[in-house]
């Protein structure tokens, strides 16, 4: 961190922007626990921009985009697995200085945009909507990561014999894919349009760390005629890397994203505007794009590491326009294209890692075990290195199948409690609309629930929070219009209900990290006795309600226990120093 001090940063609120700010907490080193690419929550990791997980002999380096760009990402993840290796074997932390003595990598953070920007540089943009890649997307907000390892010479030698780069190659494919598996049949008259990022390094004076790259797109504005042939796409595509790779090109989109920032009325915009505006502005661009495939590269390490380095593997998050992004880094001999997709089904990998396998190239596939119809074509007696086991390198969630099954359980048991307190409502107090307060205390724990999930938060602490809230609501609404206990008799058994069968769900899909919510499952759990406690005391009268909800309070803690035992006994020890 003192190395890389560009990335020892907290974002912070201003009025007009948001800013940077030195963060001076340490950051949290966690085994990886779900798949890849999801939402990071920076008060998980002590208000940092990444965060550094591992799984058995994978390092992980996720982070936002603000902090830095693909190839800034690359030389902070090698400083952390150069330390790595030192440490392992000096097997002392003493010995180790900052950072590497032998990593000379100079830190350059200016901003290489404001340095390069050339007033007189202008272009209009292309601001045609493009054809979306439809599905239907995993459950829980999981994405899928496949990956295909080939030979770099090889699949070098094959590009020498056509005239064309490894860029140019695997686009023509993508585009192919895409047209052949989802563009084809449908109505769409929208073009293919592919974003393709790129490193301005190569064309400009500049050694940052921070961002400095920008893009181009391939707009496949062919007929559907010309999408049948691949060697046309091919060459289309080669004409237009050669028209738009150039310094002139980058220059004018410079020129444009600066010109904006320097514009004294968008600079007097209050943040609060700015970010509803801004948010809607991204949403309306990403649609100017089908997907995206990024090329890091050949990715250099120092000579001493190169026998405990076995491969990089880099992927993008997907977004909601673009469900699915491609990603390419080589190392050595072994490059490595990743897909990673929110979608359901995987038949443009599908159909892009057999076009790839029908010109020749032996391919290695795995990745998250999502999906798993795609296989590897490498052949028996097909060399490969013994230290390429990439089994099992992707900490293991629920398959598609239980995912579904648990995502439908839960809709069904909600409709049922839904029902349930209607049909009470009505044959009770009929003048009394109470279970409407039920039916939307339900909807919202739901919507929270699932943002809960999409973006990482502790999804526990709020089931019990809204628990809280939702049993107070109805106890006020109960009193304000002529108290007639069934906030006491029916709603509070049923929001314990779903509050437990949620705590049950998450148990299942997150056991591996359910020890974080363990403490909430004992605060709910002492929540749950009070249905108990009232009909002892004999303020209430509902047997049947209060019987359902302490059974279902009592299986979610014993499955708790069984399944969890160890982590429970060890969360009790530390949470209240037994």
């Amino acid at each position: 961190m003192e190395t890389f001090k560009a990335f020892k940063v907290k974002l912070r609120r201003g009025l007009f922007w948001y800013y940077f700010e030195t963060n001076l907490k340490t950051p949290i080193v966690e085994i990886e626990t779900g798949s890849p690419c999801k939402y990071i929550a920076t008060e998980n990791n002590n208000d940092f921009l990444f965060k550094v997980t591992y799984y058995k002999n994978k390092i992980n380096l996720e982070l936002f985009h603000s902090i830095t760009d693909g190839n800034g990402a690359i030389e902070f993840l090698k400083l952390i697995t150069y330390n790595y290796l030192s440490l392992l074997k000096t097997n002392n932390y003493h010995k180790i200085k900052k950072g590497v003595d032998d990593y000379l990598y100079s830190i350059n953070t200016e901003d290489s945009y404001i340095k390069n920007y050339d007033k007189h540089y202008k272009t209009s943009l292309n601001n045609r909507s493009a054809f979306t890649i439809k599905g239907k997307s995993l459950p829980f907000y999981n994405n899928r990561a496949i990956h295909a390892n080939m030979s770099t010479d090889k699949l070098l030698k094959y590009c020498k014999s056509k005239n064309i780069t490894i860029g140019e190659y695997f686009t023509a494919k993508l585009i192919y894919a895409i047209y052949n598996t989802k563009y084809k049949n449908s109505k769409s008259r929208k073009n293919i349009k592919i974003y393709i990022p790129v490193n301005l390094k190569k064309f400009f004076d500049s050694t940052t760390i921070t961002n400095f790259f920008s893009y181009i797109t391939i707009d496949a504005n062919i007929t559907k005629k010309d999408y049948e042939n691949f060697d046309f796409i091919l060459n289309f595509v080669k004409n237009e890397f050669a028209k738009k790779l150039n310094k002139k090109e980058f220059a004018s989109k410079i020129s444009n994203n600066v010109s904006a920032e320097k514009n004294i009325f968008v600079r007097l915009i209050p943040l609060f505007i700015k970010k509803y505006s801004v948010k809607l502005g991204y949403i309306k661009a990403s649609t100017h794009h089908t997907t995206t495939l990024s090329n890091l590269g050949k990715i250099k390490i120092l000579e001493k590491y190169k026998n405990d380095i076995v491969s990089f593997l880099f992927l993008i998050s997907p977004s909601l326009s673009e469900k699915i992004k491609c990603s390419i880094c080589s190392y050595e001999d072994n490059l490595v294209v990743t897909f990673c997709s929110c979608l359901q089904d995987d038949k443009i990998e599908q159909y892009f890692f057999k076009s790839i396998i029908d010109d020749g190239i032996y391919i290695d596939i795995f990745g998250n075990n999502v999906t798993e119809n795609i296989k590897s074509s490498k052949k028996q007696n097909e060399k490969t290195d013994p230290k390429n086991n990439y089994k099992n390198l992707y900490y293991p969630i629920n398959n598609l199948k239980n995912n579904n099954f648990i995502l439908n359980l839960m809709l069904t048991i909600s409709l049922i409690i839904g029902l349930t307190c209607v049909i009470i409502n009505m044959l009770t107090t009929p003048t009394i609309h109470w279970s409407l307060i039920c039916i939307i205390g339900i909807v919202y724990t739901w919507i929270t629930t699932m943002y809960s999930i999409k973006k990482n938060k502790n999804i526990a602490f709020h089931v019990l929070v809204q628990t809280l809230c939702i049993f107070f609501v109805t106890l006020f609404i109960d009193i304000s219009i002529g108290y007639k206990a069934w906030s006491l008799n029916f709603a509070l058994p049923i929001i314990i209900i779903a509050s437990n069968v949620t705590m049950i769900t998450l148990l299942i899909i997150t056991r591996k990290k359910y020890f974080k919510y363990m403490i909430y499952q004992i605060l709910l759990t002492i929540f749950s006795t009070i249905p108990f406690m009232l009909l002892k005391l004999h303020i209430t009268k509902n047997l049947i309600f209060t019987s359902i909800s302490s059974g279902i309070c009592i299986i979610s803690l014993i499955l708790t226990i069984i399944l969890c035992s160890k982590e429970f006994k060890a969360e009790l020890e530390r949470r209240l120093h037994f």
